[in-house]
């Protein structure tokens, strides 16, 4: 089920769906995640946000947005990968290309913070965007340890009012060649 009139409404996809369904009622739980509890609100905030942010810089109906990390993964993406004959690099998950030279590095972090990190070299990047420009989007979530079965009350207005989570959106400048 697709609402109509909304900015989605023609893609008739299950984001679409989920998007709808996410709508209905903003306030209505819709996910349970690490003992928070997650409004229709916040998925579409977070959607809304990207899409404003590649319509604001130009990205339209029909433009190519190219994905380099795989996803729910800390590895660039198999396209990614396959067109520059990237390898994995025994016993990590960093890809080095034929020469050697480290394309890709994983960072993950449990203890005291739980995060990940992607590196992937600026050449290969611009490479594989073809001259198209290149956003780069970080977000994440602020935690501390609490007991989740009774966390404080300022912890729970943080969550409510998404105070907890960042997000970082911006367009990476073309780099000039090195002058000789």
């Amino acid at each position: 089920m697709t609402l109509q009139g909304q900015w989605w409404s023609e893609s008739d996809s299950y984001v679409s769906g989920i998007l709808s369904v996410c709508s209905l009622d903003s306030d209505r739980p819709v996910l349970r995640w690490r003992g928070q509890v997650i409004s229709g609100a916040e998925p579409n905030r977070s959607v809304l946000e990207i899409f404003h942010t590649l319509r604001d810089n130009g990205v339209r109906k029909g433009d190519v947005v190219a994905v380099l990390v795989a996803p729910n993964s800390n590895v660039p993406s198999f396209e990614c990968a396959a067109r520059f004959g990237l390898r994995q690099l025994p016993g990590t998950l960093d890809l080095v290309g034929l020469d050697g030279r480290r394309a890709s590095a994983a960072f993950s972090v449990d203890k005291p913070w739980r995060g990940n990190l992607l590196f992937l070299r600026r050449d290969v990047v611009e490479s594989f965007a073809a001259g198209r420009r290149i956003m780069q989007v970080a977000w994440g979530e602020r935690e501390v340890a609490v007991d989740w079965h009774a966390p404080p009350s300022w912890m729970r207005e943080a969550q409510r009012a998404y105070t907890n989570v960042w997000r970082h959106v911006r367009l990476l400048k073309p780099v000039s060649p090195p002058s000789s």
